[in-house]
This record gives C-alpha cells, structure tokens and sequence, in this order.
C-alpha cells in the first residue's frame, strides 16, 4: 500500500519527534515566562518602597520657610538730566563759500562745495544764486555736471552752458538764457517773453525741457505759474 512506502514511514516518525519536543519544550517556556513574572512584581513592590522612604527622607530634610521679609522700598530713578538743545546748522557766509571755491584753483562740483560746508541743496542753492547773480561765480554745466568757478581774470564773458541733448543749439542757448533770467527771480512765460524777446511758444518748449532736467521747478502763486531756477 502507499502507507507503508518507507519514505512516508521516515517522515512520519520524524513529524511525530519535532511535534514532541515542541510539546516539552512548550512546557519549559511557560515556566520561564511565569517566573519572569514573579520577578516584575517583586521590582515593582521594592520600587514602591524606595519612593516611599526617598519622599519620606526630603520631607524631613527640608528647611521650614520663613515668613518673607519685608523688602525695602524700590529707589527712585536719578533723575535724567535734561536734553541738550541740538546747536542749528552752521550756515557759512558767501565770502567763505567763494573763498573754498577761489582755493581749489578749478571749477568745483555743486556736490564737492555741499559736502565741504555740510550743507544740504536747500542751504547751499541761494548761497551759489546769489554769488552767481552778483557775478562773484560763474556757474557752467547742467544737473549732476553743473560746476561753480571764478569769473576769468581778463575779462571774457564765461563759457556759454552747453546746449541741452533734448534739442538743437538754437533751443539750448535760450535755455541758458531762461536761466539766467530766471537766476534773479521766478518768471512767467510771458515775463520771460518780455524780458527775452522772444516767442512763447519756443519759451514753452525751453521751459519743459528744463523742467524735465530738474533745472527749473514751477510754482504757483494766485493761479498764475511761474518758474524758478533750481541752482
């Protein structure tokens, strides 16, 4: 019969071996493992009792509080002393700015003489107007290029500011004429007219030009503009 083949015999008594000392084994684990048990629950009572006496051992060890002291009153601030009034601006007389300029032998930077003196744009343009306006200094290029110097010792008329890039030299030397009308007080377009003999409509255009150049800032005054030089 099949049953009896050898082959099935062997691994037949060999399931019947494995399956026994899984049983013995199996025994010997669930002792281990109710011995491991014995032993937590004998941790956990000396855990217990070692709390208990260590909360014991500070309870008696710590010292009675005392009845806080009474704490001093909080001194007063030393009062601050009082602020020192910022001294104003120095403003220097215009011998002193046409003196700096006379010294450095060349023409000067709008910027060089603001930074000597310390003076912003609004302190130092009517200190250079009016040197300009008295022919004390002879004031040539435009914004960021615009140079102060003496007038020329023989005698010739300073160099003409150079024509604006916005326009042709037609338009650039009235520019240069609007401005040094303008130097001596704010114009309208029909004083300028006046002053210039020329036509409005090329002093408007002029006009907008420097506007844009930030050479000229218009104002306005009981509804009539008028424009003024921004040195």
């Amino acid at each position: 019969m099949a049953d009896d083949h050898p082959v099935l015999s062997a691994i037949d008594a060999e399931r019947e071996r494995l399956t026994g000392a899984l049983e013995y084994h199996a025994g010997e684990v669930a002792q281990i493992e109710a011995e491991i048990d014995a032993l937590d629950q004998a941790a956990a009572t000396v855990q217990g009792a070692v709390e208990r006496t260590s909360a014991a051992a500070k309870s008696s060890q710590a010292p009675r509080q005392r009845p806080p002291a009474s704490s001093p009153p909080a001194a007063e601030p030393p009062a601050s002393a009082p602020k020192r009034p910022r001294e104003p601006r120095r403003i220097p007389p215009r011998g002193e700015v046409l003196e700096y300029v006379r010294a450095q032998g060349e023409p000067v930077r709008h910027s060089a003489i603001k930074f000597h003196f310390r003076l912003v744009d609004e302190e130092l343009r009517p200190i250079l107007k009016g040197l300009v306006a008295e022919g004390q200094l002879v004031r040539t290029g435009r914004t960021s290029a615009t140079r102060y110097s003496l007038p020329d010792a023989s005698g010739a008329p300073p160099a003409p500011t150079p024509p604006s890039t916005n326009g042709g030299g037609a338009e650039g030397s009235l520019q240069g004429r609007i401005l040094q009308a303008c130097m001596l007080g704010p114009l309208t377009i029909a004083q300028m007219a006046l002053k210039l003999g020329a036509n409005e409509g090329d002093l408007r255009g002029a006009v907008g030009a420097l506007l844009r150049e930030g050479e000229l800032r218009a104002q306005k005054s009981n509804g009539t503009v008028s424009y003024a030089f921004v040195g």
